[in-house]
């Protein structure tokens, strides 16, 4: 059994000291959200569900909120779910839109949130409980800085092949649902072409540095991969049958922040 609070776990034990306190927003329609989280982010401290459920329905003011983190002495704020209320009373607190399923550091100083930047670990785990068609191109280098656990999650999301390790080889995969649709690694050039759900047709073509050095992922016919060193992600929804985030990981490099 797969578990979906895997990535908010990985990153709050990464990132957050245990004597430092958590802020976590839920959607107070999902209580079991609350109290898993609630739980993973033992022993720190953390605000009460009431509290959540203020900020995800937009009763606080701008103002009002920040003075709740500030006297709380809250410097760490997890948005595991977010709302349209949220983003216009506190849209300006950040410098780009609200995320969810994402954990901020918040400045008393300026009263603003900074998101924590992605690893691939944070990213990987975020995608496994959701609906949802990954398409990956690999360009120029893959598999010299993978590392071992960013290769288990990649099998968690259906993919079956060894990338790790594999010095500029050409790579491209289609999961689904913990399968893989599509999937193949080799030294030369790849092209791969097949059918999402919904009929929209996607091409992907993948090489390394010294066979094309390209990693594209197309849908009917439009662009969406990032083209960059490492793995090209592009995650399709499958209910609203559209692409939802386009992102690069340089997994030649070991660590590597997300690219957008």
């Amino acid at each position: 059994m797969r578990n979906v609070y895997a990535g908010e776990e990985y990153k709050i034990n990464k990132e957050v000291s245990s004597k430092k306190k958590l802020f976590l927003v839920t959607d107070p329609e999902k209580e079991i959200d609350y109290w898993v989280l609630r739980y993973v982010a033992l022993p720190r401290t953390v605000n009460t569900p009431e509290e959540s459920a203020a900020v995800f329905d937009g009763q606080l003011s701008r103002k009002e909120w920040a003075s709740q983190l500030s006297s709380g002495k809250y410097t760490w704020v997890l948005m595991y779910d977010t709302s349209e209320k949220m983003e216009a009373q506190y849209g300006d607190m950040l410098s780009e839109a609200l995320q969810a399923r994402h954990l901020y550091t918040y400045t008393k100083k300026t009263k603003s949130l900074t998101v924590v930047e992605d690893t691939l670990v944070d990213y990987l785990c975020r995608l496994l409980d959701q609906d949802c068609t990954i398409l990956i191109a690999a360009k120029d280098d893959a598999g010299y800085g993978l590392t071992e656990q960013e290769q288990v999650l990649l099998r968690c999301l259906g993919a079956g092949l060894q990338v790790k390790g594999q010095y500029r080889a050409a790579y491209c995969a289609v999961l689904a649902n913990g399968a893989s649709l599509a999937e193949d690694l080799s030294p030369d050039r790849l092209d791969a072409e097949g059918e999402l759900p919904g009929g929209h047709h996607y091409e992907m073509s993948s090489a390394g540095f010294e066979t094309g050095n390209i990693g594209s992922i197309r849908i009917d016919g439009v662009e969406y991969s990032k083209n960059l060193r490492g793995l090209n992600i592009v995650v399709y929804d499958n209910v609203s049958q559209q692409v939802v985030d386009s992102v690069n990981f340089d997994t030649h490099q070991v660590g590597e922040p997300a690219k957008r």
